[in-house]
């Protein structure tokens, strides 16, 4: 148990989880023995305890709230706010993260419906490779067209489409099949100032296709920055290079923090599966003690 001052927020107690190094905070309604933060409040929370050098640290915060009798008979209804505490509609990683804290809570693994800002999401938990670890399958749907780029030119060499998997997303292909050509790539400007072209921010991901069932892939995702892995734009990378038929039916994504498998069926609908590990429960303390 990590116990870290929480300023003005009352005693909460939650679990830190990391789906391929993306990492985040999971607060979850049945584990507290105060009230719940609001969902307007998220976003300041979000800032202070995410921060890496004055906070816990994390990628974001997952609040799981008990659902009501209007929320259509889901297990849990997610709010997810980024690390700057901006709100964010779907984390393929995070929701995986929100799963596995729900098992640990209920005690015990298996299917979970999920009410998200971009609807509701299946996902079937099973036993992972280590007792802190767990491997879930997300139903993700169907991709959509994403937002409006404008006349966007990118370079030679270079492929570029918008998808949106309940969440927006640029996906830049590469030149070539060596996923080397991703170093070249200035990751942290180059997702910065495509970012900012989209209002409300854009998800920007590099790729690079090594075979028909495999991507190599960098990311910079909109209100965090550089991260280890990136669950639904692995997802949109997938559904974008399906679209130019360029990959089988399950592909392989290789992040920096690892790597996810995505299958598309038939009918079009894309599933994701990956692991969530287990970090901490970290508990604050209103009064700032620890």
């Amino acid at each position: 148990m990590l116990r870290v001052g929480g300023g003005e927020t009352d005693d909460v107690d939650m679990t830190k989880h990391h789906g391929l190094g993306n990492d985040f905070l999971v607060l979850l309604e049945e584990n507290q023995t105060v009230p719940m933060p609001p969902a307007e409040a998220l976003g300041d929370l979000a800032q202070r305890w995410c921060d890496r050098h004055r906070g816990i640290g994390a990628d974001g915060l997952i609040a799981g709230y008990l659902p009501t009798p209007d929320d259509g008979g889901v297990g849990v209804r997610q709010e997810l706010r980024n690390a700057d505490g901006s709100m964010a509609e779907l984390s393929g990683n995070g929701i995986r993260c929100l799963g596995h804290a729900v098992s640990m809570a209920r005690g015990g693994i298996g299917d979970l419906r999920v009410a998200t800002a971009a609807g509701v999401r299946q996902l079937g938990i099973a036993s992972g490779a280590t007792a802190d670890e767990v491997e879930v399958t997300v139903q993700m749907g169907r991709a959509g067209a994403g937002p409006d780029m404008g006349d966007l030119d990118l370079g030679p060499g270079r492929r570029w489409c918008t998808v949106d998997v309940g969440n927006p997303h640029l996906v830049v292909v590469l030149d070539g099949a060596d996923p080397a050509a991703l170093d070249g790539v200035d990751v942290s400007a180059e997702g910065a100032a495509l970012e900012r072209r989209v209002s409300g921010g854009v998800n920007v991901h590099f790729v690079v296709v090594e075979r028909d069932d495999r991507l190599a892939m960098a990311i910079w995702e909109r209100g965090v920055g550089r991260t280890e892995a990136c669950g639904t734009g692995a997802t949109a990378a997938v559904a974008a290079l399906r679209g130019w038929d360029l990959l089988a039916p399950a592909v392989e994504v290789a992040m920096p923090g690892g790597s996810v498998r995505v299958t598309q069926s038939a009918e079009g609908d894309l599933a994701l599966v990956g692991p969530s590990v287990f970090v901490a429960r970290v508990e604050t303390c209103g009064d700032g003690g620890s």
